[in-house]
């Protein structure tokens, strides 16, 4: 492996790709890292977001990298200090760097870290506010105005706080409403809808809708869902929208944390 070309040389030459988006690496260790750093910087100023998922993390895992690519793994601390501090958005798995990539693609950066979730289903959200602290994401208060005006909106039984709780009984005309206002809300950076599609009350007109809010390009909108058929059929149809939609909560908050690590590399390096 790396014999005569390595990560540097790859992402340089990605950097000046005019078809490329975004890039993403998987690396074990970094026979040249200036070169790698360069690179990244180079693509990090052509507006390109840099995602690296970087393993042999412990002692075991980096002298196994030395057998397999020839390069020694290090401290990753050190790795994720520079990396951070040259604007390169980090992943935590193969999964979460595909999630990563695709949602930088689709979506526009996140102005901050604050986040609010919505959902016809509670449970995976909850489960999703787990990951929050390790992806660097916070679960902002909503404004005044925003849970009165949604309290003014839906019936005594929905919940309005963050994370919103739109019930088993959503229309995607609910959740429409609800994005809408998070997306008037100062206080929201990132907006993260769960779906239960196959809830009776929530058709498809839920596709349209959310294309319409999500061509306006105000607040990045990384969605999440689990089921069957119908529903990657709906997710499916949502990506084709440019909409990313993740089966599991992992992906999903990976996905909402890229969007807000590639916004602050944005104002830290003033691109």
């Amino acid at each position: 492996n790396r014999v005569d070309v390595d990560e540097g040389d790859l992402i340089a030459e990605l950097a000046s790709d005019p078809e490329t988006m975004v890039i993403g690496s998987y690396i074990e260790g970094l026979g040249d890292g200036r070169k790698f750093i360069e690179a990244s910087s180079m693509a990090v100023a052509a507006g390109k977001p840099v995602v690296v998922f970087k393993t042999g993390r412990n002692r075991q895992s980096a002298q196994a990298s030395v057998s397999h690519t020839g390069a020694y793994g290090g401290s990753y601390e050190v790795y994720e200090g520079v990396m951070r501090q040259h604007g390169i958005v980090l992943a935590d798995s193969f999964h979460e760097l595909y999630a990563s990539c695709e949602a930088l693609a689709l979506q526009p950066p996140a102005r901050g870290n604050r986040a609010a979730m919505l959902s016809n289903g509670a449970g995976p959200m909850v489960n999703a506010l787990d990951h929050f602290p390790r992806a660097g994401l916070e679960l902002v208060t909503l404004g005044r105005d925003s849970v009165k005006a949604m309290r003014g909106h839906f019936s005594f039984f929905y919940i309005v706080e963050n994370p919103v709780d739109v019930t088993g009984s959503a229309t995607a005309a609910d959740y429409e409403y609800v994005i809408k206002t998070l997306m008037d809300d100062a206080a929201v950076d990132i907006i993260m809808p769960f779906f239960v599609f196959q809830d009776t009350p929530l058709d498809e007109s839920i596709v349209e809708r959310l294309d319409a809010l999500s061509a306006l390009r105000a607040k990045p909108i990384v969605c999440c869902a689990a089921g069957g058929e119908y529903t990657e059929r709906m997710s499916d149809a949502l990506r084709k929208a440019g909409i990313p939609v993740y089966p599991d909560v992992a992906r999903w908050v990976a996905a909402a944390s890229a969007l807000s690590q590639w916004g602050r590399t944005i104002r830290n390096h003033g691109k």
